[in-house]
C-alpha cells in the first residue's frame, strides 16, 4: 500500500481496478481511490467530519458509500455515526459533505462498562438491499 494508507482499515471495489479505502482513526478525514497496484488515483475530502475512528466503508446497490465512525475499543464512546456520501466516482471535486446516521448502542449506559461488559465496540459493516448490518 502507499504511505498515505499505511493504517488502512476499510476497502470497497467501485469498478474495475477502481478501489477506495480510507485511514483508520486519528488521520485526516479522506478517503482515497486506488488501483490495484496500491497507486493513489484520487483523493477524497469529507468535509466537516473527524475520523475519530474509522473501521470500514461499504457501498449499496445504488452506488452510495457509508464510513463507519464507530470504532470503540475503550467502549467509552457517546457519539458513534456512519456518513453518508453518493458513489465517490460520481463526484467531480475533491471535497464532499456527507449525510450522518448517528446511533448508539441503547443498553450502554455506563462509559466505559465494567470490564465484563466491555462489547460495544464495531469493527465492520456492510450493506444489503435496504440496511446496513454491523458487526
Amino acid at each position: 500500500m502507499p504511505n498515505a494508507l499505511t493504517e488502512t482499515s476499510g476497502l470497497i471495489c467501485t469498478g474495475p481496478n477502481r478501489l477506495w479505502s480510507h485511514n483508520d482513526g486519528g488521520n485526516p478525514n479522506e478517503i482515497h481511490q486506488i488501483d490495484t497496484n496500491g497507486t493513489i488515483l484520487r483523493t477524497l475530502t469529507l468535509q466537516g467530519v473527524t475520523n475519530n475512528d474509522w473501521e470500514d466503508l461499504t457501498q449499496n446497490d445504488a452506488g452510495e458509500v457509508f464510513v463507519g465512525d464507530f470504532g470503540n475499543n475503550s467502549n467509552n464512546r457517546t457519539g458513534l455515526v456512519i456518513y453518508k456520501i453518493p458513489n465517490p466516482d460520481s463526484i467531480s471535486g475533491n471535497t464532499v459533505t456527507p449525510g450522518r446516521i448517528d446511533f448508539s448502542y441503547p443498553d450502554q449506559f455506563d462509559f466505559p462498562p465494567a470490564d465484563s461488559l466491555l462489547n460495544f465496540d464495531m469493527e465492520a459493516f456492510v450493506a444489503y438491499n435496504d440496511s446496513l448490518y454491523l458487526f
